[in-house]
Parts: structure tokens; sequence; C-alpha cells
């Protein structure tokens, strides 16, 4: 399967404020985040990603035979209290946070397998300026 990318547009994230960007990854085994904040950030803590799972993506073959719909989509899916586990291994380490020439950058990969959508939320930690915010993501 070859590999989907998508790169959001650049976007303010006031100081304390998220970016989120919702990605359909029905087939994808894992995803590859890459988050970039600045060019006034501080610190590599300006930044964070976390990625959340929609719990209800689908319904059995019951619910959605008296939905009245075809679609395995709910309409009102509910994204769960915590976010994904990070793929570690000796390749992909998991997070790598740090700042260069005024841009907090983080990169994080996790497993999918079993969702079909996620949401990606930047979070801006800079407690003063409001910065242009990047959602890069890899899937495979």
């Amino acid at each position: 399967m070859a590999a989907a990318k998508k790169t959001s547009t650049a976007n303010l994230a006031a100081a304390g404020g998220t970016l989120t960007f919702d990605v359909d990854v029905e087939g994808m085994d894992e995803i590859t985040v890459i988050g970039d904040l600045g060019p006034t950030a501080t610190a590599a803590g300006d930044i964070t990603i976390a990625i959340q799972p929609y719990l209800s993506d689908y319904m059995d073959g019951a619910q959605q035979s008296g939905s009245g719909t075809n679609s395995g989509y709910v309409s009102d899916p509910a994204l769960a209290d915590a976010g994904l586990d990070l793929v570690q291994t000796t390749i992909y380490p998991g997070v790598a946070a740090y700042l260069a020439g005024g841009h907090a950058r983080i990169m994080i990969r996790v497993d999918l397998k079993g969702f079909g959508k996620v949401r990606i939320v930047l979070t801006n930690h800079n407690a003063t300026t409001a910065l242009p915010a990047r959602i890069d993501y890899f899937g495979e």
C-alpha cells in the first residue's frame, strides 16, 4: 500500500490554543505526525501533539440495518478520552521535540489498527504569542 501524505495549511494557534485536524485513517496501520510552531517559539515544550481516536466510527450490522443508511459510520462519533499509544521501537523511538531557529517541532508515530478516524490536536503552550502552526501527517 502506498503511503498517504497530507499537509495542513498554516494557521494561527493562540497562546494556549489548539489546531485540530480530523483524519480518515481506515486501512492505515500507522501514522506519523509532524507539528511545527514558530517562528518565535522559545522552548521545545511550546508544542505538543495528541492523537485521539473516534471510538464509534463503525456500527455493527444489526445497528446498520435499523438505521436507514448503508454507511458504516455513525453521524456523531465520540472522541476517546485518551490519546493513542506511541509506537516505540529502536527505529521509531516515539516522540522527539526540539527547538531550532525559533520553531518548536515534534514528531510522533502511532498505531492505528482498528480505527477509522482520528483527531490530531496541536497545542501551543507558548504563554505570550499566537504563532503559525502546521501539522503534516504520513500514513501507511
